[in-house]
């Protein structure tokens, strides 16, 4: 962490700043985390911090930066730092409410969008069970305008982080539901084109191997799916096929090694699996399934 009762440029507190994130194990992005901080402090972009490397700091951005360090240095994720999180190109407020989200998760509004635009549709009926921040069904929102998406959680305060959101981008297009995964009030009649969810599907025994930043921080109960993972969905999927008109996409995000019960799953309550969505290391992670016109 940058030493007081001396000066600072803005290469060296970097520098510095890298090399004490790098040690206590954050290996994965420490010189960007580093970099993210001190532009929040000084409020440049990365790119002018590196046009500015001979700036010195003033005593008053030192203590704020050190301030910022020391957070993440706890291991408290930067996003919760920062107060926001970039998804599909658009800021979300996120904190401690909600998980934050991730780049993976994009790939279902990737498939909702593609969806859209091949069968010419730019107003599907859409439902998020489980929102956390609002990152899905928002981003929708925003990008089909002529859509009507309903985001559910089972946490008040997920919901009201995902509202906040909501009204950050000016968005009307969207209804949040207080409601719970099997008994939701949402009527069973294939209203949806679109069923989506990204429920907690880690398994109880992973929980324990999450990194720090994850497990201390981000909430428990958009993690733990159970014993394997799919307790959630074990709830959800038997009500999904009376949920969706005909032709109706269901996708869920799971773990790679989930996919073939899943697939039994879903088969067993009248969905068609499709092709899963590969995230960018080539792994399984979204499942994909249809109800099959009746």
């Amino acid at each position: 962490m940058p030493r007081e009762n001396r000066t600072w440029t803005i290469g060296e507190i970097l520098d510095v700043t890298t090399g004490f994130f790098a040690e206590r194990g954050m290996k994965h992005s420490p010189r960007l985390e580093a970099e993210l901080l001190l532009a929040k402090v000084i409020n440049l972009s990365r790119v002018n911090l590196y046009v500015n490397f001979e700036r010195v700091l003033a005593e008053d951005e030192i203590t704020a930066y050190r301030a910022l360090v020391a957070r993440r240095g706890k291991f408290e994720p930067v996003a919760y730092i920062l107060g926001e999180k970039e998804f599909h190109g658009i800021p979300f407020k996120v904190d401690s409410r909600v998980l934050v989200p991730r780049p993976e998760t994009e790939l279902i509004a990737d498939e909702v969008l593609r969806l859209a635009r091949k069968t010419g549709d730019p107003k599907p009926s859409i439902l998020d069970i489980g929102t956390g921040s609002g990152a899905i069904a928002v981003t929708l929102a925003k990008k089909l305008p002529e859509s009507f998406v309903t985001a559910s959680d089972l946490s008040p305060d997920a919901l009201a982080a995902a509202r906040e959101n909501a009204e950050a981008n000016g968005l009307a297009n969207i209804a949040f539901i207080l409601a719970d995964l099997t008994d939701p009030p949402f009527p069973e009649d294939g209203e949806f084109d679109f069923v989506l969810a990204n429920l907690p599907y880690v398994s109880s025994a992973e929980m324990a191997k999450l990194p720090p930043d994850v497990k201390n921080h981000e909430p428990a109960m958009a993690l733990d799916g159970g014993p394997d993972g799919l307790d959630l969905y074990r709830r959800l999927v038997p009500k999904t096929k009376k949920l969706l008109k005909p032709g109706g996409r269901a996708l869920f995000e799971l773990d790679p090694g989930q996919f073939p019960a899943m697939t039994e799953l879903a088969t067993e309550n009248g969905l068609t699996p499709l092709e899963p969505l590969k995230d960018l290391a080539r792994f399984d992670r979204i499942f994909a399934a249809s109800r099959e016109g009746d």
